[in-house]
Order: C-alpha cells, then sequence, then structure tokens
C-alpha cells in the first residue's frame, strides 16, 4: 500500500514538469555575412522552462548549434550587425534547417505561400487604412470626427475578420502544424489578440499538438478570452466584489479600463462626463477600472477628484487580473446589458452617446 501511494504521489508530481526533453541539430544559413545572427523567444519564460535562446556558432556563413528540447519552439532570428529582422522560425526535435532570406519579408518564412501571402496582403491592406486615416486627421486640421471613427473602426475589424478566416481555411490545409500553434501563441501572448477564429484554427490541428504542453497553455488562454467576447457575461466579479447587475437597476454599463498617466483615457473623461450626467437617471451605469501601478494609486484618486468623475471606480492594481484577459491597451472598454452581458467592446464615448440615443 505504501508502495502504491508513493507511485500514484509520483504520477501527480511529474505532472508538473515538462515532457522528456528530446535532442535537436540547428543549422542556419546566411548568405548576407551578417555575423552577428542572434535567437531570442518571442515570450516571457513559461513556454520554454527557462530555457535560454540558444547559443550559435559561426563558420562560414553557417551558425550551428545542439542540445535539448521539450517540445517545438519558436524564436525570432535577427542580425544585430546588418539591422535585419528575418521573422520567426520553429525550431522542431531532430534536424533543422534555416536558410535566411533578406527578400521573404514574411512573420513565419517557413509557413506554407498561401499563409505567408494572407499575412502580407493583410499588413499591406492595414497600412492602407492607417495611411488614410493619416490623410483624413491632416485634410481636417488635426480633428477625427466621431463618424471618421467609427467608419475607419469598422474598416480595420472587416480587415482583421478577413484575415482570420482565410488563416483558418489555410491552416486547414496546413501540414505544419506546430507553426499554426505557434503563430496563435504569438498573436495571443504578443501582440494581445483575440479572435473567434482563433479557437476554430486550434480546434481544426491534431489532437497531439492540442494536447502538447503549448497547445493545453493556449487552450486554457483561450478559456479566459472567450469570457470577454460579446454574447458572455462579463466576469465583474473579477474586478470588484461588490457589484452585482441584477441590483443595479440599470439597463446599460459602461466598464472602462483606464490609468492614470493614460493620454488617450484622460481625454474621453469630458465627454463620458457629459454622456453620463445626460443618461445616469435613465439607466446608465459606468464602471472604470484603474490597472494603476502602486506608486501610481495617489495620482489615480488625484485624477478622480480633479476631474470630478463620479461614477463607480476600482483598483485592479499593477493590472494583475487584467492582463489575464489580454487587457493591456486602453481605454478598452466593454457596453453590458442589465444582465452583465457583452453587447460591444472598444465603444467610443461618441459611439455611446449614438447608441443611448436609440436605445434609451
Amino acid at each position: 500500500m505504501k508502495y502504491l501511494i508513493i507511485f500514484c504521489s509520483f504520477l501527480l508530481f511529474s505532472n508538473h514538469f515538462p515532457s522528456q526533453q528530446k535532442d535537436y541539430k540547428l543549422c542556419i544559413t546566411n548568405k548576407n555575412e551578417c555575423n552577428k545572427i542572434i535567437l531570442e523567444r518571442i515570450i516571457g519564460d513559461s513556454l520554454y522552462y527557462n530555457m535560454k535562446a540558444p547559443k550559435l556558432t559561426y563558420v562560414k556563413n553557417k551558425y550551428t548549434t545542439k542540445g535539448k528540447i521539450n517540445f517545438s519552439q519558436a524564436f525570432k532570428i535577427y542580425s544585430e550587425k546588418c539591422n535585419e529582422n528575418y521573422g520567426i522560425y520553429i525550431l522542431n526535435p531532430g534536424e533543422n534547417n534555416f536558410v535566411l532570406k533578406s527578400s521573404d519579408k514574411s512573420l513565419f518564412p517557413q509557413a506554407d505561400e498561401d499563409f505567408k501571402t494572407i499575412l502580407n496582403n493583410f499588413e499591406i491592406d492595414r497600412d492602407n487604412i492607417y495611411k488614410n486615416i493619416s490623410n483624413d486627421v491632416k485634410a481636417n486640421n488635426n480633428i477625427f470626427p466621431s463618424e471618421k471613427k467609427i467608419y475607419y473602426d469598422r474598416l480595420i475589424n472587416d480587415n482583421e475578420n478577413k484575415r482570420d478566416s482565410l488563416i483558418y481555411e489555410s491552416a486547414s490545409r496546413s501540414k505544419n502544424h506546430n507553426l499554426v500553434l505557434w503563430y496563435l501563441i504569438y498573436k495571443t501572448e504578443n501582440d494581445w489578440y483575440y479572435s473567434s477564429w482563433y479557437k476554430r484554427i486550434f480546434d481544426s490541428l491534431p489532437n497531439d499538438i492540442k494536447k502538447s504542453i503549448a497547445g493545453k497553455r493556449l487552450s486554457n488562454k483561450f478559456q479566459t478570452l472567450e469570457k470577454i467576447q460579446i454574447g458572455e457575461k462579463f466576469p465583474i466579479g473579477t474586478f470588484t466584489k461588490n457589484y452585482i447587475f441584477k441590483n443595479s437597476n440599470k439597463k446599460y454599463i459602461l466598464v472602462d479600463f483606464w490609468f492614470s498617466h493614460c493620454g488617450p483615457c484622460l481625454a474621453d473623461f469630458p465627454k463620458y462626463k457629459e454622456v453620463y450626467n445626460h443618461y445616469k437617471e435613465k439607466g446608465l451605469e459606468i464602471i472604470g477600472i484603474s490597472t494603476d501601478q502602486t506608486k501610481n494609486i495617489d495620482d489615480w484618486k488625484k485624477v478622480m477628484k480633479e476631474k470630478n468623475l463620479s461614477w463607480l471606480h476600482f483598483l485592479d492594481e499593477n493590472g494583475t487580473e487584467s492582463k489575464k484577459y489580454n487587457i493591456n491597451s486602453f481605454p478598452t472598454t466593454f457596453l453590458l446589458d442589465s444582465e452583465g452581458t457583452i453587447i460591444k467592446k472598444n465603444i467610443s464615448p461618441e459611439e455611446l452617446e449614438i447608441f443611448l440615443e436609440q436605445n434609451l
């Protein structure tokens, strides 16, 4: 019985350790003669188990290294000498041979051609949108009318949705499953971006990829991020213990994530005050959630007092909880109905006013 308990305890404890390490060899060929090629992790330590980026040995335009890894991992490759970024490469157990090409500007050069084309076309379209925004702002004497902002927000969202739907189709055909997995990790962990398409892309991957350490980590992240998608109940209890939707008697609740030194956040407050004073008796509530650092808590309190922000306020100190939901850009807003269901995301004060005019 004692040995059975020890064996079971070992199995339980061993689940906290990475899977068995496997040998890898890496050879990078670079004909540009940039003799300072560097590998860099694309996210923090957690998925690398504190493994440092491999150091390379240079001989005649080739860079080599070898070692052990737990599973396929992603590294950014760049050259300090030539100031060249070669993109993100997937390092797999076994033999790896990378040929760097300055002409390939893809984020993931190892990806299938249609995958790379989708990403490249998206970047071209995105750059054109932002160029048009800049031109419109200049044409309007640095003023950006609310109707223009609404128009461009929709254009940006449509462009992202188009990209993600095409990536889903491409990923479904691809055999480069580890690369698809790391693309999702990169977008979610590094770009703080999430799309409903990502879950569909992830679900299309083989079971061994989904059940890998990285796959499980990503799946858990998706479960968290899905809680703040349109149609879901906003996890208000994560940020405040004493707000109950059914007791609020409010038809709509705006949740506004901000911090005291956020210029765009502060710029929104005059309009929010105007909207709030007009609609608070008609059914509007605003909940401000600050992500201020501990050292700036006094600044947070000062802003609320000086700007006379009379709605509800809560502090997510150091953004501890916000970061779990990829709330890393500010302001970030959620419009909820009386039951706490998310009906709109990242709605501006002007868009909020138009919505309330039509619905209250």
